[in-house]
């Protein structure tokens, strides 16, 4: 027989119960179409109630007559419970409330008939459209329930790439499962997928965990860890994830070095406050012998050779008083002194006081560069040649002992005008470069230096509106340049170079 009523694709064929004798299984066959539907068979009331509480058929064919009525409700009981079709066969002339109550909503079907008016056949087919029905529902429900995950995993997807920062998620043994657009680019052109790489590999192309990170020795951080590669430093959040790592990596190159500015700033400050002590407890006996020096120099009857070793002293006095006073300067963080001078004229005196220093066994020579037209810079005249003088001794003890040269240069540059000494010594290493200016750091032995020079070198060009760069090799020297910026000439051409002390 053939069926007007078909089963759609994907549904499983209904599970039929006939609690009847061989006859009326005969029937049952000859009616449906075996392809729809699974028989299952039950002689006794007790053995069919068990099948439907286990099988959970979609309908149970009963026949009273042959099961009795105890039999029979209890059967159909079952098949209340499992919301399975029951179907009654009785003859025409049996009443339809043979079975009771449960047998009030049950279709009653005759062993006599044609196929094609038979209840059995009309019954399954209503099934077979419930069930038909029912799938589509289904079908339908789980495309729009599709639909909906589909768009939250693009908008998931948009939300994970939006985030500026590099964002990963990583399974319990380090592999990148999930990660970021902002992770990619921090990768690199090394890494196409990362997805399926350990993260050290990814980011930084080490094949072992990052010795700072608790993930490598199988630990969640509590608190972000910092992370240093390929000269650049980041810092890893690590959030709790299940089975996953959620990381955030955040670059804090700049950051770390706008820190240590300010570490050097405050440095710059204490040594400031110390300076100033120092100085005030040395500019009294300063005074004392200037003082003495100035009157014995007035006593007459000295002899020539007693005179110029005072003056000597005055002279060397005079300079002292003058640091001393830098000192105080620089500590209480005055502005600079406004009187013009020019660039090239304060460069001579300094490579005229710094010449005699070259004398010894050791062939240091010094040559002077200087821009053809005067270079009028305003500040603190003393304050600049305090720092020239500096650089020109720091390159010559970079020699330690062996020939080498100097080259005392300056020049204009747009707005701006630089003081510039080089010398061909061994150069300084790169790791000492960045803390060359911090307060109180020196490579000089014991009694050779303080570790303050460039310290205070520095604070006196940020003091001016400038700035004190390096440039350094190893074995090929240094180069330090002093930047200010350049100010109009006086009136008529003249200039004031300034006292000293500004």
């Amino acid at each position: 027989m053939v069926s007007s009523a078909k089963l759609e694709p994907g549904l499983q064929p209904a599970v039929l119960l006939v609690a009847g004798d061989e006859a009326l299984i005969g029937r049952v066959r000859y009616l449906l179409p075996a392809a729809d539907f699974r028989l299952l068979t039950a002689g006794e009331a007790s053995a069919g109630a068990e099948v439907v509480a286990r099988e959970c058929p979609a309908l149970v064919l009963i026949e009273p007559r042959l099961l009795g009525a105890s039999d029979t409700e209890a059967l159909a009981s079952a098949a209340a419970r499992v919301g399975a079709h029951l179907l009654v066969v009785c003859d025409a002339e049996e009443d339809g409330n043979a079975t009771g109550e449960q047998a009030v909503e049950s279709v009653f079907v005759s062993r006599s008939g044609s196929p094609a008016s038979n209840p059995l056949r009309s019954a399954f087919e209503r099934h077979l459209l419930d069930e038909n029905r029912r799938l589509r529902a289904l079908r339908r429900a789980s495309e729009e329930r599709i639909e909906e995950l589909l768009g939250a995993r693009d908008d998931w997807a948009r939300t994970f790439d939006a985030i500026d920062e590099p964002l990963a998620i990583l399974s319990r043994d380090l592999k990148v499962t999930h990660a970021n657009r902002a992770f990619l680019r921090l990768a690199g052109a090394r890494v196409s997928e990362p997805v399926g790489m350990a993260c050290h590999r990814a980011l930084f192309g080490t094949e072992r965990p990052c010795e700072a990170c608790a993930l490598g020795w199988g630990e969640r951080p509590t608190a972000p860890v910092e992370l240093v590669a390929g000269g650049r430093s980041y810092s890893m959040h690590c959030f709790d994830g299940g089975e996953r790592h959620i990381c955030l990596y955040r670059e804090t190159t700049e950051e770390r070095v706008v820190t240590r500015r300010a570490m050097q700033t405050e440095k710059l400050a204490a040594i400031g406050q110390l300076a100033a002590g120092i100085a005030h407890e040395i500019n009294n006996p300063l005074g004392g012998i200037l003082a003495f020096t100035q009157l014995m120099l007035r006593d007459e009857g000295r002899s020539e050779q007693d005179l110029e070793m005072l003056g000597e002293v005055e002279r060397a006095a005079l300079r002292c008083k003058r640091i001393v006073g830098g000192l105080l300067n620089f500590s209480r963080r005055r502005h600079a002194g406004c009187s013009s001078f020019d660039l090239n004229q304060l460069a001579e005196d300094v490579a005229l006081l710094f010449r005699p220093q070259l004398k010894g066994p050791a062939t240091v020579v010094l040559h002077e560069e200087l821009w053809p037209v005067p270079l009028m810079v305003r500040g603190d005249a003393t304050e600049i040649e305090q720092v020239a003088l500096n650089l020109l001794v720091n390159a010559l003890q970079a020699f330690d002992g062996r020939p080498g040269t100097i080259t005392l240069r300056t020049r204009r540059q747009g707005e701006h005008v630089e003081l510039t000494t080089s010398d061909d010594g061994p150069g300084i290493a790169p790791e000492l470069l960045s803390r060359i200016f911090e307060p109180t750091f020196t490579t000089k032995p014991p009694g050779l230096g303080t570790g303050l020079g460039l310290a205070v070198a520095w604070g006196i060009a940020e003091r001016h509106g400038g700035s004190l760069e390096v440039k350094s090799e190893p074995g090929t020297g240094s180069t330090f340049t002093l930047r200010l910026s350049a100010a109009a000439e006086a009136a008529g051409g003249d200039f004031d170079r300034g006292t000293p002390g500004g």
